[in-house]
């Protein structure tokens, strides 16, 4: 169908930008045909035509889904509003040979900023609910597009002016081949009514002026030749985000490629741990920016296993030190990935999702000498939290003094309950109101949202499908606590997001892809890479106690905070006292994780109906995320690859069809139970939950007997759990490769001679041709590098991964165990 109003744009690159009149050519597109994917999205989800869940959730960066407080803005700016795909953390891989790969784009745009291109939406998309979208455009007035080179960027990827650079600049103006729209049905959630959702896609024809190479996006509405104001007073309908898109020549030879592996960042800005971290992430930066390793510059992109943000620092418990954590640590984060040369897909992890209702500890509010929260509150504008004021959030501190963690909500993150299997946003979205809600000071996932992209996403390169998992999904008020400070920091995760990664993966085994899944934490539950099968149980945030004062006077792990039960002590150590290591993946939630028929009409767990005593008899229990996400490993036959984080250290097992992968329960020995009521309290901060949060952490307060007869309750539940799941991998010909890699901080568990083995890995994926008969590229030999300080980088060695073999993390032939210590 052609263009209504279609002008001629006169500028000096006139052949080139002719192609922004191609962004009127909407129905239809002259290049290669392109095939819709077999699994239709939702109302909430776009996938990519070549079947990447690139947006789980469109709504992730809306305004009223990250309320909190303190602002997510940096330098009054925010990162991710109207530009929702591609973005720093989930940028786009497009390759141009291959005619039926596309580039998409996709916005949340006010319908009133286009309402002058005279938008025609009359034909429908065959098959869904959405329609295209024809703008009569020119050059005074468009929806333009921009790439922009890395020596184009300090003129035009940030101006606030409309961009007027040429390809000598490093300036690419593009037109869309097809721009859809989205539908406004009934249902959808008033908020999210007053931005429409576009998908933009640019194909071979729309691409071929664009040469190889990383380039920022830059989107731009214009009107009268000015960048358009929204009439809500949101700002200039400009924005950008660095990093966004990677352009190839062509996919990877005969499937060969390299990947880079970096995580566990943990930035900090205190002054304990800021120089354990920040040094660190700008060296790598550095020496992959201009790595004499052909290896690590032709890498394809790279992945991140979590824990980018560390969430506070030992030292930072004053209010405007902890209010402002996540936002300053966004600050150094950002100003390193965006001179990276090479793309950077961002998982999160706990350090990344710490929340706070604002409940101060004692300690601090009597001993600190800078400004109290009220001044911090005050003192910054545009906050988050819509009509916020003082006394409201005075009074709701108020009434949650007893629980300072906040009231038990079954929201994970955002103002909605969500639905898994729902097909309609009827079904998926119950808006909760915000006197149900928790007012939150901060939550780090907000921050994550509005500064890299959503928390979970897949994407393909060759023939492989990398999906990225939020493996912190824990709810809201189960993330809680005061600065780095908290009880719950193993793994979870919700209902929806485990329908979203069966999907993922039923699309993979229709596609032949070969899997590779991202993750912080590991399913298998335990800790430091043991007790497979042993889940932490999830409790209240119950405060810290005047512990914290010890912190004020400058000591870190003292003897005081890291204090345990006589009977505890054998089995810890100030070092771990209060390391996230320590907790693998988290039991259900007992208020929520139940099955509908389960719950009270107030929407909470009938417990009356999920005794744990009688779980193996009556076949009710709790849903363990970690098990059903285990069952979706053991499943789907073309997950062949498990990258995790969280512990800081390098770690290879090797496990092959018919092996359990977690097993079903534990015969309790009594020193087994005494061991795991151990764990329970070696975090103090939780041994002072366990005694309900009153006055002072006495660590005798601490029921002992109690901790075991939970356990024992809960291993019951476990196995009752187990037995609708499949623990044992599944598939001829079928392993697991599940590789643990360490931290690129100063905060190393493992050495390297007399070393911290602190640094990057690189993934070298090929095929291989053995007695399994697979012919998919994979993850087939992995190289460390280890930052040896002052900005230099060691390769150690490289290991090639025997997938014929069994292999665990500890047997004194796994050559990475030989390696590290």
């Amino acid at each position: 169908m052609p263009c209504r109003t279609c002008s001629s744009l006169s500028r000096t690159l006139a052949g080139t930008l002719l192609l922004l009149a191609s962004g009127c050519q909407q129905y239809g597109s002259s290049d290669a045909s392109h095939t819709e994917t077999q699994f239709h999205d939702r109302p909430w989800e776009i996938s990519t035509e070549q079947g990447e869940m690139v947006l789980p959730n469109i709504f992730y960066a809306e305004a009223s889904e990250n309320e909190q407080i303190m602002p997510t803005a940096i330098d009054g700016r925010e990162g991710i509003d109207r530009l929702i795909y591609p973005t720093i953390g989930n940028p786009n891989l497009y390759v141009r040979d291959d005619p039926k790969d596309s580039f998409l784009v996709v916005l949340r745009l006010e319908e009133e900023l286009f309402a002058h291109l005279q938008p025609d939406t009359s034909q429908s998309v065959p098959s869904t609910s959405r329609r295209y979208l024809s703008l009569a455009q020119s050059d005074a007035n468009q929806l333009a597009f921009y790439l922009v080179a890395r020596h184009g960027r300090d003129a035009f990827t940030t101006t606030a002016a409309p961009a007027t650079g040429t390809m000598a600049d490093g300036v690419y103006p593009i037109g869309a081949s097809e721009i859809q729209i989205h539908s406004q049905p009934d249902a959808l959630p008033e908020p999210f009514k007053q931005r429409r959702t576009l998908r933009c896609l640019f194909r071979q024809t729309a691409m071929q002026s664009v040469p190889a190479g990383l380039y920022d996006l830059r989107i731009e509405v214009k009107r009268d030749g000015q960048i358009a104001e929204a009439a809500d007073g949101s700002g200039a309908a400009y924005e950008y985000q660095y990093n966004a898109l990677r352009v190839f020549d062509a996919s990877p030879e005969d499937g060969e490629y390299t990947v880079m592996n970096v995580t566990d960042t943990q930035i900090s800005t205190g002054s304990k741990w800021g120089d354990k971290s920040q040094p660190q992430l700008f060296s790598f930066v550095d020496y992959v920016n201009s790595s004499p390793e052909p290896a690590v510059r032709n890498a394809a992109f790279i992945t991140f296993n979590g824990d980018l943000h560390n969430g506070g620092s030992p030292g930072g418990l004053r209010e405007a030190f902890v209010a402002t954590t996540y936002n300053e640590e966004a600050k150094i984060i950002l100003e390193a990935l965006r001179e990276l040369t090479i793309p950077i897909f961002l998982t999160p992890g706990n350090h990344d999702g710490f929340v706070s209702t604002g409940h101060v500890p004692g300690a601090v509010e009597e001993l600190s000498k800078y400004a109290g929260l009220y001044d911090v509150v005050t003192g910054v504008v545009a906050k988050a939290w819509p009509d916020f004021s003082w006394d409201a959030f005075k009074a709701y501190v108020g009434v949650t003094a007893g629980e300072p963690g906040g009231w038990p909500v079954d929201i994970f993150v955002g103002a909605h309950r969500r639905q898994a299997d729902a097909r309609t946003l009827a079904e998926g979205w119950s808006p909760v109101s915000r006197d149900d809600r928790n007012m939150i000071l901060f939550d780090g996932f907000h921050q994550w949202r509005r500064s890299y992209g959503p928390l979970s996403f897949s994407w393909s390169f060759g023939e492989n499908l990398y999906v990225s998992l939020n493996s912190f999904e824990l709810r809201q008020h189960r993330r809680s606590g005061w600065g780095m400070y908290t009880v719950n920091y193993g793994g979870g995760m919700s209902a929806v997001q485990l329908d979203w990664v069966t999907h993922q993966l039923d699309e993979a085994e229709r596609r032949d892809q070969d899997v590779v899944l991202i993750a912080h934490h590991d399913p298998r539950g335990g800790h430091k890479g043991q007790d497979f099968g042993y889940y932490y149980s999830q409790v209240p945030y119950r405060g810290m106690g005047q512990s914290a004062a010890a912190y004020l006077s400058g000591a870190v792990l003292t003897p005081l905070l890291c204090k345990l039960p006589s009977w505890a002590q054998k089995d810890a150590t100030e070092a771990d006292c209060l390391h996230d290591g320590l907790q693998e993946w988290m039991r259900p939630d007992p208020d929520f994780d139940c099955a509908p028929r389960d719950r009270l009409g107030n929407g909470r767990c009938n417990p009356a109906l999920l005794d744990p005593t009688a779980a193996a008899q009556n076949g009710r229990h709790l849903h363990f995320s970690g098990l059903e996400l285990v069952d979706q490993i053991t499943s789907h036959p073309r997950v062949r690859t498990l990258l995790l984080g969280h512990t800081h250290y390098h770690s290879l097992e090797m496990i092959q069809a018919g092996d359990e992968v977690v097993p079903d329960g534990f015969a309790l020995s009594s020193a087994e139970a005494e061991r795991f009521a151990a764990l329970e309290v070696a975090n103090p901060l939780r041994g002072f939950s366990k005694t309900g949060g009153e006055g002072e952490y006495d660590p005798s307060d601490v029921d002992h007997q109690k901790l075991i007869d939970d356990n024992a309750a809960f291993f019951g539940m476990l196995q009752a759990a187990a037995q609708d799941v499949n623990r044992h991998l599944g598939g001829e010909g079928r392993e697991l490769a599940v590789m643990r890699l360490t931290c690129n901080a100063d905060m190393t568990q493992q050495e390297y001679g007399d070393l911290p083995m602190m640094g990057f890995s690189l993934l070298h994926v090929s095929r291989r041709d053995d007695a399994r008969g697979y012919s998919q590229p994979q993850i087939n030999d992995v190289t460390y590098f280890m930052n040896t300080g002052s900005g230099a980088f060691q390769q150690v060695a490289t290991v090639g991964l025997d997938r014929t073999t069994r292999l665990g993390a500890d047997d004194p032939l796994n050559p990475v165990a030989t390696l590290f210590h």
